[in-house]
């Protein structure tokens, strides 16, 4: 009797285990449904028309609170690169608190142009999340809001500058990765930015925290503004913070300004330093990231105050000293006149030339700084792109696009003769130098390279194949130092090149090679729209590229297209019948389809004929676990038995078995069978199948890079004629 009690006992213990585990994941997985007349309809400020913030103003969108949050928004918050579809700026004003916690203003601003190109849909389901991670990727604090655009109604008022969303957070001092994502629910484009962020403790003997704020052009609308819409968040219980001689000032997330031209601004704080202070404005080279100030411009004082909120204002005019035009990272500092400091968090600003007529621009305007491959600004709403790649143009003349051309020729010169590494460094100088060097110089980097690559190309194609290793190595280092202007611009190379190639003649299936190699990286950075449509371009120029048909079925899967999937998987089986992963890939989108009899014929084949191997353990553990659905645990435990003898050290086998024998009444034998399991192993088979992995990438990349090597002496050759030609 005593036996069979803590038998009992046992299963109860194991199954309490068990549902709090399904709780867990069942709460970062799921979200509950937001009722459709709260999360599709665009309502308006209840605020008077002359409230006192832009954020209260009749054409104000109302925000609504999210409930729970999927995993896929999980990985993208704690695994996704910076970037994304739809371009966004992000400004984060930390003061000192008394409390345990202080309110973090927030705002983000939306580019109208990119947000309206990568959506499909009359009402638009826009998605905003904040998170502030501390130690150890640790949630300190969050906001999640949905809110509706109707696009037929203020389409061409997104486009022309975009959306503004004013919001808070409460933290606790300390410091924090500010990781902040727009996402728009039907069409899956994404932006996110992340922003170091410091919430400081108030003490006199500390330097204070100071927020200056460069209010956004007066006189216009820039921005379709959104306000948080739920009683009770940090940004809805509290008045707006940035006003001055009772008038409200919109911060500029990203501020525009002109090089030797006086600028108004605001600088607020909690407190500022007392009496006379002297200030100055910092700017440092956001390309170099070595954190040296290359220019700096003194503040005049105009005037103070304290705002109804209790924060002290400063309001001063600074002069922007001459410097090449481009983004800037800028810093503030105070010092009053019994030596207290005060010190702004750093943020980025765009410095344009003394010559640029528009004073009041806003950063939404400089569209031609946000892309490698933009020549203006895009079109409006109603001349919608397709977001294929164009057709290679020609490069423009001009003396920089020859100068940089030559440039560019000398650098790539040097992949004649191993090491490639000194060339890698070369390029990254001269292409981050260009990037920064004019308010065009986007394009000119453009027009300057592919001048050269046509050039190459008009010898021999394959003279290019050395260049597309280079750069899509170059487009890996970018990502690795988080060098987003020059991620994109690589990127954007390796598809001009591979377009280039099969242009003069080379060959389609190594151009195939090419897209799907970088369309498989966009799907790792989490950039899903842009990554199926590269892999899409490989599939029409050879339909049996099989990295492409590979990348497109996980991408499929991973966002629940299983028959989307399947289909790929289906081709993908043509070309390689005998791969365990797309076999497995293969059987489980067929029953996750309804597929039962053809899961079990595929999974029972490959456990048969495949060797011991992480896929052919997760085969036998997704075979089993559909029979302990059915209530076959007897069947089950006999093949996670065979399993476990063949692969002793998957431990996946073993938990599951010790499943299977609790749901036999066997506990002595569940505990048995896990005994010598180590808690610290993280041989993760499940885990390996998560990672979207592509081994045929490798194997293509592997061929690509021996081509290319090959491919050094028509490189030689085709420098060669372009220096006789020059002589000539």
């Amino acid at each position: 009797m005593w036996a069979k009690r803590r038998a009992r006992a046992r299963r109860a213990a194991i199954a309490r285990r068990l549902v709090a585990v399904v709780l867990l994941l069942a709460s970062a997985e799921t979200s509950r449904a937001i009722p459709r007349s709260e999360a599709e309809a665009v309502t308006s400020a209840t605020a008077p028309a002359d409230g006192p913030t832009p954020f209260d103003r009749p054409l104000v969108l109302q925000a609504h609170r999210l409930r729970g949050l999927r995993g896929e928004i999980v990985k993208l918050i704690l695994t996704a690169e910076d970037g994304g579809e739809l371009a966004l700026a992000a400004l984060a004003a930390p003061f000192q608190g008394g409390g345990e916690t202080t309110r973090v203003p927030l705002f983000v601003e939306i580019d109208g142009a990119s947000f309206l190109r990568h959506n499909q849909a009359p009402v638009a389901r826009l998605e905003i999340y904040a998170y502030a991670l501390g130690e150890q990727g640790r949630v300190a604090g969050y906001l999640a809001e949905v809110l509706a655009v109707d696009v037929r109604g203020v389409g061409e008022t997104v486009w022309q500058s975009g959306l503004k969303y004013f919001g808070a957070l409460e933290l606790s001092p300390g410091s924090y990765t500010l990781r902040i994502l727009v996402r728009n629910a039907q069409s899956g484009a994404r932006g996110l930015v992340s922003r170091l962020l410091t919430v400081p403790t108030l003490s006199d003997d500390d330097e204070r925290a100071i927020a200056p704020v460069f209010p956004d052009p007066p006189q216009r609308d820039c921005w379709l503004p959104i306000r948080p819409g739920s009683a009770g968040t940090a940004a809805a219980a509290a008045p707006f913070p940035f006003v001055a001689d009772g008038q409200a000032h919109s911060p500029a997330a990203r501020p525009v300004l002109v090089a030797e031209r006086a600028t108004d601004a605001l600088i607020f704080g909690q407190p500022l330093p007392a009496g006379t202070i002297e200030g100055s404005l910092q700017l440092f080279d956001a390309a170099a990231g070595d954190g040296r100030v290359v220019a700096e411009a003194d503040l005049q004082e105009l005037g103070r105050g304290v705002t109804p909120g209790g924060l002290d204002w400063l309001s001063v005019r600074v002069t922007p000293p001459e410097l090449t035009p481009g983004e800037y990272l800028f810093r503030v500092r105070l010092t009053g006149a019994r030596g207290e400091t005060g010190s702004s968090p750093v943020a980025s600003l765009w410095l344009l030339a003394e010559s640029t007529r528009e004073r009041q621009l806003i950063w939404s305007d400089l569209r031609w700084l946000m892309s490698s491959s933009a020549g203006g600004l895009p079109p409006p709403p109603r001349a919608a792109t397709s977001g294929a790649a164009e057709p290679p143009q020609r490069a423009r003349g001009g003396r920089r696009v020859r100068a940089l051309a030559r440039d560019y020729l000398q650098a790539v010169s040097g992949l004649l003769s191993p090491p490639p590494e000194t060339v890698r460094s070369a390029l990254l100088e001269l292409e981050s130098s260009a990037l920064g060097r004019a308010d065009r110089s986007a394009r000119v980097l453009r027009d300057a390279e592919l001048k050269v690559a046509r050039e190459l190309a008009k010898n021999d194609a394959q003279a290019l194949l050395p260049l597309v290793t280079m750069h899509e190595a170059l487009y890996r280092a970018y990502r690795g130092r988080h060098l987003f202007s020059l991620v994109q611009h690589s990127r954007a190379q390796v598809e001009r090149l591979a377009e280039l190639f099969v242009a003069h003649g080379g060959s389609a299936k190594i151009a195939a090679d090419i897209l799907a190699g970088i369309g498989s990286q966009l799907q790792e950075a989490n950039l899903p729209a842009e990554s199926r449509r590269l892999l899409s371009r490989a599939l029409e120029h050879d339909p049996a590229n099989v990295p492409a048909l590979f990348s497109m079925a996980t991408s499929h899967e991973k966002y629940g297209e299983y028959l989307r999937a399947t289909e790929y998987l289906e081709r993908l089986g043509v070309e390689r019948p005998n791969d365990e992963e797309s076999n497995l890939r293969l059987a489980m989108n067929l029953y996750r389809t309804g597929r039962q009899r053809r899961f079990e014929e595929l999974l029972s084949a490959m456990i048969e004929r495949c060797s011991p191997s992480w896929t052919c353990a997760l085969a036998h553990q997704e075979l089993a676990r559909s029979w302990l659905e059915s209530g076959s645990e007897e069947r089950a435990a006999a093949l996670l038995e065979r399993g476990i003898g063949r692969m002793p050290e998957r431990h996946g086998l073993r938990f599951l078995l010790a499943h299977a024998y609790d749901r036999l009444g066997q506990p002595n034998s569940a505990t048995e069978v896990i005994s010598d399991v180590t808690p610290g192993d993280t041989r993760s088979e499940r885990l390996r199948y998560d990672s979207w992995s592509n081994g045929f990438l490798e194997e293509a990349r592997r061929s690509l890079a021996d081509l290319a090597g090959e491919a050094r002496s028509a490189l030689g050759q085709a420098v060669a004629e372009i220096a006789v030609q020059e002589k000539g």
